[in-house]
């Protein structure tokens, strides 16, 4: 436990680093809002055993595995409910951005009956789509 803190990447850090290289559209998808496997009682935010809110500065588009302060379920396959439901919707053609995690919203609350509720932080303007074949 006691190395877990040099081994994390820094969020902060990954956005410093899109501003500064001037990209316009910033995304970044944070798949790691599992509980702490830890003995100790170091976690990740002040309320909770999730990750804390992490606002989108301009330009950006933050997507969250879970709400701030809740645990992502792991799931039984390979990957997490929201890995599989962001692989799934990828495949969907003309779906904006917002519109893409509303997709992925449901269908990770579909897959864990609700016990998991993905979260977004957004201050892009703009058109995106991650497919936008017809």
């Amino acid at each position: 436990e006691d190395e877990v803190q040099y081994q994390c990447t820094n969020a902060n850090l990954v956005l410093d680093k899109m501003e500064k290289a001037h990209i316009q559209m910033k995304i970044v998808i944070l798949d790691a809002c599992r509980n702490n496997p830890f003995a100790r009682s170091w976690n990740r935010s002040v309320s909770g055993d999730g990750l804390n809110i992490m606002n989108a500065p301009k330009g950006t588009f933050i997507a969250f595995s879970t709400a701030p302060g809740d645990v992502a379920q792991d799931g039984k396959g390979r990957n997490s409910p929201y890995t599989t439901a962001l692989l799934e919707t990828l495949d969907t053609p003309q779906l904006s951005i917002t519109d893409f995690f509303q997709e992925v919203l449901e269908k990770v609350a579909m897959q864990t009956g609700d016990r998991q509720n993905p979260w977004t932080s957004n201050s892009f303007r703009g058109k995106f789509y991650f497919n936008q074949k017809k």
